[in-house]
């Protein structure tokens, strides 16, 4: 197994209100030659999966700013200090939507980039999500919430309507579960019958 890097020294470039990005020197397992990196620093992520009783899949559309596009994406946001990743799912669920569930599964987490990033992102899924309010949108904001059946999500990401790369991890990392969780190779009998998840 490839050694770890010792880490030499590290400072920060620049600290901004979500993340900061730091100089990290750190040291060749093998040549002891000393590289210089960038890392950047922030609170973990959180996407959340909402699920209704009729199969459909929450999703919202928001105008990103790197790509200047309205994206297709699922709910989701930062983690704030002191809060769980199950607890950041239900309170972006609902700002971001107005929707609440009964049930929830956390899917685990995964590196967005590690190449660049500390930040983890974890998917949770909300079972049986119905709408219980408005949304609560901060005020640089603006998200439509869009409903769409869940058997369609793989022909979503396959046409490039879904595009935001953090997203489709997220959606393989699901799909990968309800597989693991179905008979018969076939989601849509495990759809049929999904009310809440599963006791491993």
């Amino acid at each position: 197994m490839t050694s770890r890097w010792h880490t030499i020294r590290e400072s920060v470039y620049e600290a901004f209100p979500i993340f900061s990005l730091k100089k990290v020197i750190r040291c060749h397992p093998a040549s002891g030659r000393q590289f210089t990196f960038v890392r950047i620093d922030g609170k973990d992520w959180v996407q959340v999966f909402p699920i209704t009783v009729q199969r459909e899949l929450i999703l919202v559309e928001q105008t990103r700013h790197g790509s200047d596009r309205v994206t297709l994406e699922i709910p989701g946001g930062c983690v704030e200090p002191g809060e769980s990743p199950e607890a950041a799912a239900q309170r972006e669920l609902r700002e971001e939507t107005g929707y609440g569930a009964q049930g929830w599964r956390n899917l685990g987490s995964y590196y967005p980039n590690p190449a660049l990033m500390s930040m983890r992102c974890h998917s949770i899924v909300a079972f049986n999500a119905v709408a219980q309010g408005s949304q609560e949108l901060l005020e640089d904001e603006e998200i439509k919430v869009r409903k769409v059946p869940l058997l369609s999500l793989p022909s979503l990401i396959a046409s490039g309507e879904i595009e935001h790369g953090v997203v489709i991890a997220g959606c393989m990392r699901l799909l990968a579960w309800l597989d693991t969780q179905s008979t018969g190779g076939s989601l849509r009998p495990l759809l049929d019958s999904l009310q809440s998840p599963r006791e491993d």
